[in-house]
């Protein structure tokens, strides 16, 4: 008989003689047949788009023989987060002027999981704050005197 992985099958055991004179039976047993098999590993990782207070990476969906249950984010090597299925993920805890590296791994309801994808850079940009305290001096004939608290250049 032809068995299905994570079904779970109940067995009991009788015994017969020549004439078909059948024992009673002693109880049962129930076997759930195995899931061991790992998803495939993500592919395709990409940074899609990156800003100074977020990084988004696609991937193209793993399979699994059964079925892959979500995925897992790392950054810089540690785990960020588990996702449902799906093939995009928004790292909104970025350090600008910094470079993360980023992988995804596929797991399966059975706890398999996968290889982790090959890893991609995300470099997080510095963007300065909008300069404060804009003030416009009087006006002249032909000018206009603005001044203003300046934003600090390099992130510091």
């Amino acid at each position: 008989t032809e068995v299905v992985i994570t079904s779970t099958y109940t067995y009991s055991v009788g015994a017969f003689d020549a004439a078909e004179n059948e024992s009673g039976r002693d109880g049962s047993v129930q076997v759930t047949i195995p899931d061991e098999t790992s998803p495939s590993q993500p592919t395709n990782l990409k940074v899609s788009s990156v800003s100074n207070d977020k990084a988004s990476i696609t991937w193209t969906a793993s399979s699994d023989n059964v079925a892959v249950k979500g995925y897992i984010i790392y950054r810089d090597g540690n785990k960020i987060a588990e996702i449902a299925p799906g093939t995009s993920y928004t790292d909104k805890e970025v350090v600008p002027t910094s470079t993360h590296t980023y992988s995804v791994g596929a797991f399966d309801a059975s706890g398999n999981e996968s290889e982790r994808s090959d890893s991609v850079q995300a470099e997080i940009p510095y963007v300065p704050p909008a300069p404060e305290n804009l003030q416009a001096g009087p006006p002249l004939t032909n000018q206009i005197n603005l001044k203003w608290k300046a934003s600090p250049s390099d992130g510091s």
